[in-house]
């Protein structure tokens, strides 16, 4: 059990390794990364990508498009409206 819980600790801390490195990263080598990589790393970088789209970084969305919105107002909030 001990070895199985060190592998898990092993990949947690490489994951987040990464996570470190692309928020902190440019936009450019984020996406060269990105490209690159497959799988779970691929995935990690996507995430990433995402939030500091979410947080406003308008440099990461130019660089990862297909991860940004065009309009931040693209949902129905019909349903949270309250009615007469």
């Amino acid at each position: 059990m001990a070895i199985n819980h060190q592998i898990c600790e092993a990949k947690f801390v490489d994951v987040a390794d990464i996570e470190a490195w692309a928020f902190t990263g440019s936009p450019a080598e984020v996406r060269l990364k990105h490209d690159a990589a497959t799988g779970e790393l691929k995935g990690t970088i996507a995430v990433v990508a995402m939030a500091r789209i979410a947080l406003g970084d308008l440099e990461f969305e130019k660089a990862f498009p297909e991860y940004g919105q065009e309009k931040p107002d693209n949902y129905n909030w019909t349903a949270l409206t309250k009615s007469d």
